[in-house]
């Protein structure tokens, strides 16, 4: 019977745990910080939950579509899930995140409510990346007074 060497049974242990090292230092580095896709920053949605913005992005809608989502990360019992998950894209026209000109929000289509392409829409944002209120824009507004009225949006739409 062949002696079987152990120290070269832990080398794939060893390999895993310092992939895994290298994995947690990077997820500790960008946690709490917003997740950029090429120049497009990814939002996500949490109800607000009596909590008040801390930013505000207003933006003019590119797409939205129904997410394609396949994987058990919908499920309800899962802490990511969205009822009917859609995913809205954007580009900035004007907000306290003055770095980003692109964004992609997953929310719940219940949320969207009457928002369609080419509308101009209020994204209230918690911490980071956390998306907590969105509102299209008063369509009676002239464009000067859009300004005004997004100056002093605080996602009371509900």
């Amino acid at each position: 019977m062949k002696k079987i060497n152990h120290k070269w049974c832990l080398l794939p242990l060893l390999l895993c745990t310092i992939l895994c090292s290298a994995c947690d230092a990077k997820t500790d580095q960008i946690k709490g910080q917003a997740m950029f896709t090429k120049d497009t920053l990814k939002l996500s949605w949490e109800w607000p939950a009596g909590r008040s913005p801390q930013q505000k992005l207003l933006v003019i809608v590119d797409s939205i579509k129904k997410e394609k989502n396949i994987s058990i990360s919908n499920s309800a019992s899962m802490t990511a899930h969205l009822p009917d998950p859609m995913i809205l894209t954007a580009h900035v026209i004007e907000g306290s995140k003055t770095n980003v000109t692109k964004l992609s929000l997953r929310l719940p289509e219940m949320e969207l409510g009457n928002i369609a392409v080419n509308d101009q829409v209020v994204i209230g944002l918690d911490e980071g990346d956390i998306s907590i209120c969105v509102e299209k824009v008063p369509e009676h507004l002239e464009k000067d007074a859009i300004s005004t009225w997004f100056s002093s949006w605080n996602c009371s739409k509900k």
